[in-house]
């Protein structure tokens, strides 16, 4: 399943009504991935929504380094909990294991 179809069902789950495990098993028979998957989508659209409206270039979802498919945000001043667009830049897992290699 694409990556925009998985958005896409997760968005109907959430606007279904149905109770977060319901929601969680139905994503992992419809796309064979994971329950972590399901909240990194989840959590990821929440951010895109955020970002879209300010046309922040962290609601792209390719890779800000390679231009592969992005994976993760990489929170940029190392805060986990800022999550405010300006902060988050999207990369690919290769990448941004690069990224906090160098930064150690």
């Amino acid at each position: 399943m694409k990556r925009e179809e998985r958005y896409h069902l997760i968005q109907e789950l959430h606007d279904s009504g149905a109770t977060v495990s319901e929601q969680v098993k139905v994503y992992e028979e419809e796309t064979g991935r994971s329950r972590s998957d399901y909240f990194r989508v989840k959590r990821r659209l929440h951010l895109i929504e955020e970002c879209d409206d300010s046309g922040n270039p962290a609601g792209e979802q390719d890779c800000y380094f390679c231009s592969k498919e992005g994976g993760v945000f990489h929170h940029i001043d190392q805060d986990r909990s800022n999550n405010e667009p300006h902060n988050l830049m999207p990369l690919c897992r290769g990448c941004h294991t690069k990224v906090h290699l160098l930064v150690r």
